[in-house]
């Protein structure tokens, strides 16, 4: 079966003026999506934004766990090195608890100094920090007590409750570096992919974390996450969605997401405000008629072997929230039967 999920966005620029209309949109955007047949639906976590970006995606997977009926919340990812492990085993248990065994966990070390600065976490101890909390829930998640003494933390014997309804709770992590991919095939069920790195890129990754699954004896599972807006035309899907997505890869282009080596575009782009769609929009979007999503998702499945794709269909600058609900629909109605007919469904 292949999965699917949207990843709505919780911004309003520049200072949250209209946060509490976004969330509202946000949150019927999950309710069509959950009723249309997406799988999941996830948010992410970052920090001192002052257009808003939510900072806790538990606590708004919670509310959107309460007006859904079947889809999976959550986060995809929570940064799990700025917070202590057992509060976020807790809070996450809970929550699979509250929704009813609908939990969707997904964790990373970020990229941000300002999601480190606010909780004054030093930047420079991610790998051993990560490592170190991923090993707490990984025992966390079994019903067993822990007792963990290491370099970054020390918990004492210490019982995580409330126990999570699935059993175990599966917990997935994004990766773009060997040493993470290689963490994650040992103490994760699956692999979420960056939004940047290009088709061919993530294919390399991937093969790194197939094989050390292998050595760990491991299925692996590979979750692709994407820009993607579907319409009924081509011409509909990019005029609606260029705008926001150059705004926010100038973004990545200014928090140094893009590696030199393997955007040989960077050459002739020597600042942010000239990036363009052109520059981007090879093997990085899944973008245009419901025919030309079709055909990228099952590149993503022939290269990467991907099983579950989350899409990113709205951006703080747009498209609109009834553009962004005709996409979701559109999507549903002739994406997902596609995929379900020809690869099963739960």
């Amino acid at each position: 079966m292949i999965r699917f999920g949207i990843c709505p966005c919780v911004q309003s620029p520049p200072d949250g003026q209209h946060l509490q209309q976004r969330w509202q949109e946000a949150l019927a955007e999950a309710q069509v999506a959950d009723e249309a047949g997406f799988d999941l639906c996830v948010l992410t976590e970052h920090h001192q934004q002052s257009d808003g970006y939510f900072p806790n995606p538990l606590l708004a997977a919670a509310a959107v766990a309460a007006v859904t009926r079947r889809i999976y919340v959550g986060c995809a990812v929570s940064i799990l090195t700025v917070h202590h492990p057992v509060q976020v085993a807790e809070d996450a248990f809970q929550l699979d608890v509250m929704s009813g065994g609908r939990l969707f966990l997904g964790l990373g070390s970020g990229y941000s100094a300002d999601d480190y600065a606010c909780y004054q976490v030093n930047m420079n101890h991610r790998p051993s920090l990560f490592e170190e909390a991923l090993q707490i829930l990984h025992q966390a998640r079994t019903g067993a007590a822990i007792d963990f003494r290491g370099k970054r933390y020390t918990t004492g014997a210490v019982n995580v409750y409330p126990r999570p309804v699935q059993q175990p709770l599966p917990l997935y992590v994004g990766a773009w570096s060997v040493p993470g991919l290689e963490r994650t095939a040992r103490l994760a069920d699956g692999w979420i992919t960056d939004v940047v790195n290009t088709r061919p890129t993530l294919k390399g990754l991937a093969q790194i974390y197939r094989e050390a699954c292998a050595t760990e004896g491991k299925k692996p599972e590979v979750l692709v996450m994407r820009e993607g807006f579907c319409a009924a035309t081509r011409e509909a899907a990019q005029q609606r969605y260029e705008a926001a997505i150059v705004s926010s890869h100038r973004l990545y282009y200014q928090f140094g997401a893009y590696n030199r080596e393997l955007e040989p575009w960077m050459a002739a782009v020597p600042s942010a405000d000239q990036l363009t769609l052109e520059h981007i929009q090879a093997d990085r979007f899944i973008l245009g008629d419901p025919q030309e999503c079709i055909a990228e998702i099952e590149r993503y499945i022939a290269e990467l072997g991907a099983t579950t794709f989350i899409l990113r269909m709205r951006h703080p600058d747009g498209p609109s929230h009834a553009e962004t609900l005709e996409s979701i629909r559109i999507f549903a109605e002739q994406v997902i039967p596609y995929f379900r007919e020809r690869y099963g469904s739960a």
